[in-house]
C-alpha cells in the first residue's frame, strides 16, 4: 500500500526510513482522528477503513509483524504503541494490552500515578516497541506480560531507574529482575 502511494507521489520506491515516517504520520492521524469516520483519509489515501480497527505496521523488511497474533507466544517482536493506559501498561496495534514485567507503577488516581503515566507516554507513545516474553504469557486480567524496549532503551528499567515505578518480582517472570532491582538503587 505504502509503495503504491509513495510511487504515485514521488515516482520512486520509498526507503525504509521513509516508510517508517509514513507509518508514524498515519499513526498520529489515526490517534488524532480516533472515533471519527475516516472518509477524508479514505478519499486522500484510498485506505478503505484501514485505520478504523487498528493501526498495522506492515513493513516486513523492518522486521515489523504484519498482523495481530492470536497466540500470546506470537506477541514477540515489534509493535506500535497505540495507547498509554497507565504507568506500567500500554496498548499495542490490534488492541492487545501489555503489562510491563518486573515492576509496579502507581495505580490510576493514586499518588504520582499521573506522573508515572506521563513518563510512560514520553517513552513509548506512538512509537514502535520491541516486546520480549519471560515465562508467563498473560496475567490474570488477560494482559500480555512483556519486557518492552524502544530502540536500545529497556523501558521497564528506565521507569524504575527514574523513580516512576518500583521493582516488583512476580514469579516465575524473574529473568531480568536483577536488572530492575539494581535500577531501583538509583531511583531513591
Amino acid at each position: 500500500m505504502f509503495n503504491i502511494i509513495f510511487k504515485k507521489i514521488f515516482k520512486k520506491s520509498p526507503t525504509a526510513k521513509q516508510k517508517k515516517l509514513i507509518v508514524a504520520i498515519l499513526g498520529v492521524l489515526a490517534i488524532a482522528l480516533a472515533g471519527s469516520n475516516f472518509t477524508v483519509l479514505d478519499k486522500l489515501f484510498g485506505i478503505n477503513n484501514y485505520l478504523t480497527n487498528q493501526i498495522k505496521i506492515n513493513n516486513k523488511a523492518d522486521n515489523i509483524n504484519k498482523s495481530v497474533a492470536n497466540n500470546e507466544d506470537e506477541f514477540i517482536g515489534n509493535y506500535l504503541v497505540t495507547r498509554i493506559i497507565d504507568g506500567d501498561t500500554i496498548e499495542i496495534n490490534g488492541g492487545e494490552k501489555v503489562r510491563y514485567i518486573g515492576l509496579d507503577a502507581p495505580e490510576k488516581g493514586g499518588c504520582f500515578s499521573e506522573e508515572a503515566t506521563l513518563k510512560n507516554q514520553e517513552l513509548v507513545a506512538g512509537k514502535e516497541v520491541r516486546l520480549e516474553k519471560d515465562k508467563t504469557g498473560r496475567d490474570k486480567y488477560g494482559r500480555l506480560l512483556r519486557y518492552v524496549y524502544v530502540d536500545d532503551v529497556f523501558v521497564n528499567e528506565k521507569l524504575v531507574r527514574d523513580g516512576f515505578a518500583y521493582a516488583q518480582a512476580y514469579s516465575p517472570d524473574i529473568g531480568r529482575q536483577a536488572i530492575l532491582n539494581d535500577a531501583s538503587q538509583f531511583a531513591w
